[in-house]
């Protein structure tokens, strides 16, 4: 059965789904972190080429981020633009960042055909990622909308 509350692109569950997960590995003090991923000029391609080149976009880079990680990480979608993991990871903080690094700076673009022309675009995003077992929820919560905001 379907769950309701997915994402009706992705599938993914929602930000509902993804702070309940967050609170609950605060509550417990687990070795997890929460990786936002902003994708970058989605709404620009969406203006200039229209909603279903974002969607294609926003899937590739799903597709892209969950063959980077691991099978057990629960991925969601924040927001219009982004996505976020709970990774649950023995290793430091700085060692999750370089996980991630490994793959998310290495180009990714991919060319689409529009009209009569053919279009490349690069699929960019910015990223944080921050330990739950650091901070409280509300603070964790607080420091990820200000990450997306751009503050």
């Amino acid at each position: 059965m379907e769950n309701p509350e997915a994402d009706l692109l992705t599938g993914l569950p929602l930000r509902r789904e993804a702070e309940t997960a967050m609170r609950s590995a605060c509550e417990q003090q687990a070795h997890a972190y929460a990786a936002l991923f902003v994708l970058d000029r989605i709404q620009s391609i969406n203006a200039r080429f229209g909603y279903s080149l974002g969607d294609q976009i926003m899937m590739i880079f799903l597709k892209h981020l969950s063959r980077g990680l691991s099978a057990r990480d629960e991925f969601y979608r924040w927001g219009p633009e982004t996505f976020l993991a709970v990774l649950r990871r023995n290793e430091s903080g700085e060692q999750v960042r370089r996980e991630l690094a490994r793959f998310l700076t290495g180009r990714l673009e991919e060319t689409f055909e529009i009209g009569n022309r053919s279009v490349t675009l690069p699929i960019v995003s910015t990223w944080t990622v921050m330990p739950l077992y650091e901070s409280s929820f509300d603070q964790i919560l607080k420091k990820l909308d200000g990450f997306r905001s751009g503050g």
